[in-house]
Formats: structure tokens, C-alpha cells, sequence
């Protein structure tokens, strides 16, 4: 999935259950995952899907009375239209529980096709549908969806058997002007049916702008630093800020120049939106290439020659080979991972694999679907607002224990150099683009100015509006078109965070030395943590008389 990196990857018979993560399935986190799962003690079956992230999509909802299908649905959104996608899958069985299942999905799929475009795949297991010309057999299985498939005028796309001599598997639309190719693939994993790469070709009408637009990102691991600290060594931040006496205009042409000396001694890599022509280029070992080639050689002899028993043998054995060798890689993957006894590798090799990122895409707001991102970011904004607590203007009144007033903070260039060495160099970037890699390496050349301007911030109450837009709404729980199902994190800046920790230490410090803080406080109390807290309050506990 990440070397060909489709746009929408759809999947019947997934055998997967609730115990399996997303992130499993996705460890890249490339992809936003919809699925339906079957019920505990139920063997095979299942239906899920991924579609890139950089996608637009809606999933769809539902009643009660479809909840035993195996089917999903989704609105992908382009730029003036959207196109509704079902993804299903109908077991073999033919008996009456079967043939009522069936009904019930029919029901489904008519009441919930749109007046839009609408594609449905997936395996229906009716093998006595001829499609050209729509004839089959008058039973209670193939005749009221072929009926279903002529009321609601949709077309099968698929014309090449895709299990044995039979067709299964079924690409249906009510518009087939948007598909310019279908072509039979490798099959998936150890599966008997062929796999379909379809190609659908919207009109500049319909495109959506994201997949367009030519992104470019800084890349960090190769920028000149050496450069950078001569450049910025050179600059007379005195007289810079002396032709800019105002907060606003100092802080401005400060990151004008920080700005300018990442321009000329970073370099840029060129990323498209939807990283559509990126392609991934895996460390097989030699086994597994020479395993890959021989498996699409004895496919490509079973196709054939489809009822040769020892072609498809050949091809079976090969597949189980083929999957015996990922296992074994995988395990030496994570055996690595053990030996190396790095606590952070093992946490980000295992966090990808039970967490999911999934981007927001459409929300709800009072019932209305909410697209565009600055709706989204309104709708949140109001949310997180509303749910805030206000400060009711009350000051606790405290004793005094001292005379001495924390009446000002000075910053010094001990202070921000401390806390630019605090700084983790593998941290993201915050609104600004400006990474903790930067200050950690230009340190000394950065200092100075910092010490200064932090000093003329604080004087004057000013805050840049960088530093205002920190907060990212991160999905916790339940359905990701509810915004309740959000809650708010800052990711705010490098230059922010300096500051924030020199003012806390001052006052931590003040705290400490004028015996202000309670014994009983152990929390953000350096050396102090809920672990010391539960221990003295054993020991206290363990001395009570009685």
C-alpha cells in the first residue's frame, strides 16, 4: 500500500475483529481507515477501507436495522461534487437466511444511494449473473439484485472472471463516463481472487485542489548550520533594534532575519499534496525479491491456464512462502529493536502499530457537514471556548511568609542558554516552521537577541501573534465528525516555549528559596513526582496509631 499509494484501498473478506488496531493495519498512518468488522465468534468476513488522508471524506451512518451487514459507505468530496462509495460483501450461503440478508442489503444500497454519483464494490458471491446480456436464473439470490441492479440503472464494470471462471466481484456505478481503466492485479495476500486496480478520471470540475498544489518543506538534516551562525554572528541586533523600537516591529524584523538565513543555507525537498508520485522503497532482503518475482511469474502462468492444478499449487506454495518470509523479517525487526534496548525506539515502533492519526475531514455542527477549514476551525474554536472554565475574578487570599516580592523577571543569557539546552531536538515545529534543532545549534549566536527582545516583550505586556496559534483539536473517542469527540493540544513555538521556561524557573525558584510552597506539594516540584506522594502517604498511613 505505501510503494504503489493508492488513493482509496477497499478490501472485502478482511477477517478482522476488534482486538486489531488501526495502526496495525496502517502503520505509516497514511491512510484514514473505515471498517466493519464481524461480530466475536464469527470466522472470516469483514469489509474495510483506506483512503489517503490528503481525501475529503465523509463516512455515512447507518440505521439500526443494517447493522448485521457486512458494508460500509463514504462521500468522497471533491471540489463541486461528491461521489458516494459502498463497499460490500455477501458470504456464499444459499439458504433462507442468506437469501433474507441479501434483501436486507438490497434495502440498504437503495436507500441510501444519492442523487450524485455511486460506486459500489465488493463480492457478492453471485457467480450465475451473466452481464452481457443481464440474464441469470430466477431464484431468490441472483434475480431480485439483478432487478435491483436495473431499477437503480447501474452498470457492471467488471468483465474478466475474478475467481476461478466465475465473476464475484462486482464494480457497479450509475456513471461509468468518470472510469477510464479496470485491470486484474496479483491477488492480496494468500487470497483466491483477483485484485482490480481501477482508475477513475475526474474532470478539472471535479478535481479537488489539494492534489495539485506543489508543497515544498525545509530539510533540517542537511542545512548548512556553520553558515547560519556566521551569517546571524554578523548581524548588530543593537542597531536592528534600535531602528525598530516597538515590540511589534522588533519581534517582526527578528524573525525576518531568522527567516532569511533558513531561505539561503536550508534546503527545500518539492512534496506533492497527496504525495501521489512518492514511492517507497522497501530494504527486502534478497530472498524476498527473488520470492516477489517468482510469485508474479507462477500468477501470471496461472492466468493462463486457470484450471492447471499444479500451475495453481506452484502459486499457493509461492504465496505461503512469500508470507512466511515478511513474518520472518518483521521478527527481525523487532528483534533488532529489543537488542538495541532503545526505551524510545521501542515506543515509537509500538505506538504506530495501536494508534492511528487520522486527519480531520468533515465535521458536524448542529447537523450541518462543515468542509471547508476555516468552518472547521470556527466550529472548534466555539466548542473548545464553550466547554473552557471562565475565571471568576476570585484571588485566594494566603498568609504571607515573607517579605520578599517576585516584582519583576530579568532574563539573562545563562537563563535562555539553559533553557535552549531543555530543548529536545527531535520536537516538531511549531507555528512559526521553526524547529528546536534550529535554536539547539545556533545557540550562542541566538542568545543575545533573545535575552533582549524576550526583555522588551515582557516590559511592554506584548505577545506575538505566532505564539496565539497553538492549539489542534486531536480526535480522543467515538465518531470523528463529532466535535465533542475533540479535545485541544498546543503545539506552540520554540521561541515561546524559551520564554515560558525562563519565567517559570524565576518564579519556581522564588517559591523555593522564600519556603513558600507546602511540604505536602509534589507536584512540578523538581525530584518530586506522584511516585513520592503515594510514598510518603504509605509512611504516613503506616504510622497512624491503631
Amino acid at each position: 500500500m505505501y510503494v504503489d499509494m493508492f488513493d482509496i484501498i477497499a478490501i472485502t473478506e478482511t477477517w478482522l475483529h476488534d482486538s486489531i488496531a488501526d495502526g496495525l493495519l496502517d502503520p505509516e498512518s497514511s491512510y484514514n481507515t473505515i471498517r466493519k468488522d464481524r461480530k466475536a465468534g464469527v470466522k472470516r468476513g469483514g469489509v474495510c477501507v483506506f483512503v489517503k488522508k490528503c481525501r475529503s471524506v465523509v463516512p455515512i451512518d447507518f440505521d439500526d436495522v443494517f447493522d448485521d451487514l457486512e458494508i460500509i459507505s463514504f462521500d468522497l468530496i471533491a471540489a463541486k461534487t461528491r461521489i458516494r462509495h459502498f463497499v460490500l460483501y455477501r458470504p456464499p450461503k444459499v439458504d433462507s437466511l442468506s437469501a433474507t440478508y441479501l434483501g436486507c442489503m438490497i434495502d440498504c444500497l437503495a436507500h441510501y444511494e444519492c442523487s450524485h454519483t455511486n460506486v459500489i464494490v465488493g463480492n457478492l458471491n453471485l457467480p450465475k449473473i451473466t452481464w452481457s446480456p443481464l440474464t441469470c436464473p430466477a431464484d431468490n439470490f441472483h434475480k431480485p439484485f439483478l432487478t435491483f441492479l436495473v431499477e437503480s440503472s447501474n452498470r457492471q464494470l467488471v468483465h474478466v472472471p475474478t475467481h476461478a471462471d466465475h465473476i464475484l466481484d462486482v464494480v457497479l456505478t450509475n456513471d461509468d463516463s468518470i472510469f477510464s481503466n479496470i485491470e486484474p492485479q496479483l491477488p492480496l495476500g494468500a487470497s483466491d481472487h483477483t485484485s482490480l486496480k481501477v482508475t477513475i478520471t475526474l474532470s478539472d470540475a471535479h478535481i479537488s485542489t489539494l492534489s495539485d498544489i506543489v508543497l515544498y518543506a525545509y530539510n533540517w538534516n542537511l542545512a548548512n548550520f556553520d553558515a547560519m551562525e556566521v551569517y546571524l554572528s554578523n548581524i548588530d541586533w543593537y542597531s536592528l533594534i534600535c531602528l525598530h523600537p516597538s515590540a511589534h516591529d522588533m519581534w517582526d524584523a527578528f524573525m525576518y532575519v531568522l527567516y532569511t538565513s533558513v531561505q539561503m543555507y536550508v534546503p527545500t525537498v518539492r512534496i506533492n499534496g497527496c504525495h501521489n508520485n512518492v514511492k517507497r522503497q522497501f530494504k527486502y532482503t534478497s530472498d524476498l525479491r527473488k520470492c516477489n518475482v517468482k510469485k508474479r511469474h507462477l500468477w501470471r502462468k496461472l492466468k493462463l491456464n486457470p484450471r492447471d492444478t499444479m500451475s495453481r499449487a506452484k502459486y499457493l506454495d509461492c504465496v505461503h512462502q512469500w508470507r512466511s518470509l515478511l513474518q520472518q523479517q518483521e521478527l527481525l525487526t523487532e528483534q533488532r529493536i529489543i537488542d538495541a534496548n532503545n526505551l524510545g525506539s521501542f515506543y515509537r515502533f509500538v505506538n504506530k502499530r495501536i494508534s492511528n492519526r487520522a486527519s480531520i475531514g468533515t465535521v458536524l455542527e448542529n447537523k450541518v457537514e462543515l468542509t471547508a477549514d476555516h468552518d472547521k476551525a470556527r466550529a472548534f474554536n466555539s466548542y473548545f471556548a464553550s466547554v473552557g472554565c471562565r475565571d471568576n475574578n476570585n484571588t485566594l487570599v494566603c498568609p504571607l511568609k515573607t517579605n520578599n516580592f517576585l516584582e519583576s523577571v530579568e532574563f539573562s543569557a545563562s537563563d535562555v542558554l539553559a533553557a535552549i539546552n531543555k530543548l529536545k531536538s527531535n520536537l516538531a515545529c511549531g507555528p512559526d516552521g521553526l524547529p528546536p534543532l534550529f535554536f539547539k545549534r545556533l545557540r550562542y549566536c541566538l542568545v543575545a537577541p533573545l535575552v533582549i527582545i524576550f526583555t522588551q516583550l515582557l516590559s511592554v505586556a506584548f505577545v506575538p501573534d505566532e505564539w496565539k496559534r497553538a492549539i489542534f483539536p486531536v480526535h480522543k473517542k467515538g465518531s470523528v465528525k463529532v466535535i465533542s469527540n475533540y479535545r485541544p493540544i498546543s503545539v506552540t513555538c520554540v521561541t515561546c516555549k524559551l520564554f515560558e521556561r525562563v519565567i517559570a524557573n524565576k518564579i519556581r525558584h522564588h517559591l523555593i528559596v522564600n519556603s513558600l510552597l507546602h511540604p505536602s506539594q509534589h507536584g512540578f516540584i523538581k525530584g518530586r513526582s506522584t511516585c513520592t506522594n503515594l510514598l510518603e502517604s504509605l509512611n504516613d498511613w503506616t504510622l497512624l496509631p491503631g
